[in-house]
């Protein structure tokens, strides 16, 4: 059986993109609307957990000499530089309890299983944050930035590199009112503009760094109910950003979406 966490393994996550429709794609330039029309069409190598053991990143097309490595960010907030993480800890609870019961054993064919913890007893502002969110995403982003130069180029000389970023975190807004200040009940109207990540100069500040060309940006959270306000998925160009079109925001006003 694969990963029982949320988004599932790699090769999951991978497969969920191939087959998502093209109407819920933002694509920023001809060259990311190509890379993500080779992920959805040619064959690719999946080195991952679940693949054939081959050289990482987690997935490489030699013909098209492009390579994609897959990681999870999410806007929790954590304690000792993520090893403590509240959700992957009532996870793996739950988990247990149901492989105690012996229900995962009279479903042997079950493929993946997605693990939502109640988490309502955590205030929001102590459990997602956008300060966590940038600070999670800044450390897992720049851990595999790392092995760009280190091991994907050595493995895999003059391909391409994307990233293929799983973003479990929630729907942001920028609003006038401060975080400390103002905590909003559900159902309750207010002014603000949704944070659209991509645009958000601090985490591009984090991408924009040599031998990194593209990144898949998956948001399977992001939409409240019965809205579509940010695409699924957007792919970035990242030798094409419009530093123009970037946006500063303020963490004293970011009030996340689960409030």
């Amino acid at each position: 059986m694969k990963n029982f966490l949320s988004g599932g393994s790699e090769t999951d996550i991978f497969n969920d993109v191939k087959e998502t429709e093209t109407t819920d794609i933002y694509v920023d330039s001809n060259n990311s609307q190509k890379l993500i029309e080779l992920v959805q069409q040619v064959a690719w190598i999946d080195t991952s957990e679940d693949g054939s053991g081959h050289q990482p990143p987690d997935f490489f097309n030699a013909e098209h000499k492009v390579m994609i490595d897959t990681m999870k960010v999410d806007d929790v907030v954590t304690k000792k530089g993520g090893k403590k993480h509240p959700d992957k800890q009532r996870q793996s609870s739950m988990l247990r309890e149901l492989k105690d019961a012996g229900i995962l054993d009279q479903l042997p064919n079950l493929d993946r299983v997605f693990l939502n913890p109640d988490m309502s007893e955590i205030p929001a502002g102590e459990h997602h944050t956008y300060a966590a969110y940038l600070s999670n995403f800044t450390r897992i982003v720049e851990g595999h930035i790392r092995s760009i130069k280190n091991v994907y180029q050595k493995n895999h000389p003059g391909f391409k590199t994307a990233f293929l970023l799983y973003d479990e975190s929630t729907l942001y807004w920028q609003t006038n009112d401060l975080v400390e200040e103002v905590k909003y009940k559900q159902g309750q109207g207010f002014f603000g503009q949704p944070h659209i990540p991509w645009q958000d100069k601090s985490f591009l500040n984090v991408l924009k760094v040599e031998g990194l060309d593209f990144v898949i940006w998956v948001m399977p959270w992001k939409n409240p109910p019965m809205q579509e306000i940010l695409p699924k998925i957007a792919v970035l160009d990242l030798n094409n950003v419009d530093k123009a079109n970037l946006k500063e925001y303020d963490p004293r006003y970011m009030h996340s979406d689960e409030e």
